[in-house]
């Protein structure tokens, strides 16, 4: 779970993959030094300085716009016409800047790859592990704390300090926008599907999946205690160690963090479930 960095308390995160991404999926859903310099963490909350943005309605046929044939963009950053997988990173970052304004994007997220980044996170999510070198959000800043009590080991309760960030940025969410940016963009998402070695099925539905295991997460008020059986620690309750890596990190951001993030997972899901039906036709 953590690396230990030296003697005390002070633990190194070295297993980013475990803690990197929730707040992803305030994310899910959907989010640089000098962007770190200038908007740090323990300021107040970034503005939203979105400029209005309009998708056109997604092509009935997708091949010939995803694979930039005809009626395909092949300039990055196109807004309203789909791009080619391999040059959607501008148009998703325009589109990211418009949703919550140019600060957000490179301060939480990763610019290059985002639909491989965004499609191989949601995938691993439920999952026992996420792939540190392709997730889509970025670690919070700092260092995960484990204090003492009564002789064992505890989640310090300062580390969801560590979250707030991106517990602030789900609150910013506007549900119908995204989903109307997803849905736009939802082409380029199932074709990196197939290429992650799904020959079927919808990347809607592992969305959903994925969001449904997220709102599972147990909620835990108190203490939460760890043990520390090797070089890194676990939680010391079978249960909550044996949930996925989505949940594992709903965990360290706190109770606070976690049910603003939940609370905006439930609007994407009911937005998602509106559109589920066009999506499973593509």
């Amino acid at each position: 779970m953590e690396q230990v960095s030296g003697a005390g308390s002070r633990v190194h995160l070295r297993h980013g993959p475990a803690i990197e991404v929730l707040a992803w999926m305030a994310a899910l859903l959907v989010i640089g030094a000098a962007v770190l310099h200038w908007w740090p963490a323990a300021q107040k909350p970034l503005p939203s300085l979105g400029f209005p943005l309009e998708f056109q309605s997604m092509p009935r046929s997708t091949g010939e716009a995803a694979t930039g044939q005809p009626g395909g963009a092949d300039q990055p950053g196109a807004i309203g016409v789909l791009p080619r997988l391999e040059k959607s990173d501008g148009a998703l970052q325009d589109a990211m800047a418009g949703l919550f304004g140019p600060r957000w994007p490179g301060r939480l997220f990763h610019r290059h790859e985002f639909v491989r980044r965004f499609v191989v996170t949601v995938d691993n999510l439920p999952r026992a592990k996420l792939p540190s070198q392709t997730l889509l959000i970025k670690p919070p800043t700092g260092y995960f704390l484990a204090t003492q009590s009564n002789g064992r080991a505890e989640v310090d309760p300062r580390n969801a300090r560590r979250y707030t960030i991106y517990a602030q940025f789900a609150e910013l969410v506007d549900p119908k926008a995204l989903v109307g940016a997803y849905v736009f963009f939802y082409p380029l998402l199932q074709q990196e599907y197939r290429l992650l070695g799904y020959p079927t099925g919808s990347f809607n539905d592992r969305v959903i999946e994925a969001i449904d295991d997220l709102l599972m997460t147990p909620d835990v008020n108190g203490p939460v205690a760890l043990v520390q059986r090797r070089v890194l620690y676990e939680f010391a309750d079978p249960e909550l160690e044996a949930l996925s890596a989505g949940e594992k990190i709903m965990l360290r951001m706190g109770a606070g963090n976690a049910a603003k993030v939940k609370a905006k997972l439930r609007e994407i899901r009911d937005e998602l479930e509106s559109v589920s039906d066009s999506l499973g036709e593509l």
